[in-house]
């Protein structure tokens, strides 16, 4: 039998896949064969101060810092607080209602109020604050609020007692049987016989 030109393209096909093959297991092998050390690390030494080395640059060093600070928007100083300025005095306590006294295993004590419009909620531990007033006391039935040694009493808000409910009567999801049929047309101007 003589090869076909055909037949002897599939063979140099199959002869050259076999090759590219062999070449790529070859150098799969060889790759595993190699291997890549990282570079050695570069051995800097520092020897560290001695505490009694060390000393704190003067304090003149340091005015450059406190006249630009560098997080403050514009780097500009703050002003220096304390000095000559009064101490707020006391405002009055906002209308508030004190609306409940909570006693829990994990929080503790909470308080609970709210403005007397309504809008407004808050709920306050023990040493807590609100708009300057401090809770210094929790009773059963009213809490105390402190500011620069002026105190003020809230009163726990006793719910008014409920009218007993009294059930009303359902009406009725039917349609009552007494409806007019709305495919009947009814005519007032029949003459009756």
């Amino acid at each position: 039998m003589k090869p076909t030109p055909s037949s002897r393209a599939t063979l140099l096909l199959a002869g050259s896949c076999l090759l590219v093959g062999g070449i790529i297991v070859w150098e799969a092998l060889t790759i595993s064969d190699i291997v890549i050390q990282p570079p050695p690390e570069p051995r800097i030494e520092t020897v560290p101060p001695s505490p009694r080395d060390f000393h704190l640059p003067p304090i003149d060093q340091y005015q450059n810092f406190v006249a630009h600070p560098l997080f403050i928007q514009g780097r500009a100083p703050l002003p220096d607080s304390g000095k000559g300025e009064d101490i707020p005095a006391p405002s009055d306590l906002p209308k508030l209602v004190l609306t409940g006294i909570l006693d829990t295993p994990d929080a503790g004590q909470i308080v609970l109020l709210r403005s007397q419009d309504g809008k407004r909620h808050y709920r306050l531990h023990p040493g807590d604050a609100i708009e300057g007033w401090r809770l210094v006391t929790i009773a059963s039935d009213h809490v105390v609020l402190e500011q620069g040694g002026k105190r003020q009493t809230l009163q726990l808000l006793k719910p008014r007692p409920n009218p007993p409910v009294t059930p009303k009567r359902r009406k009725s999801l039917r349609p009552s049987i007494r409806r007019k049929n709305p495919f009947i047309k009814k005519n007032s101007n029949r003459k009756s016989l």
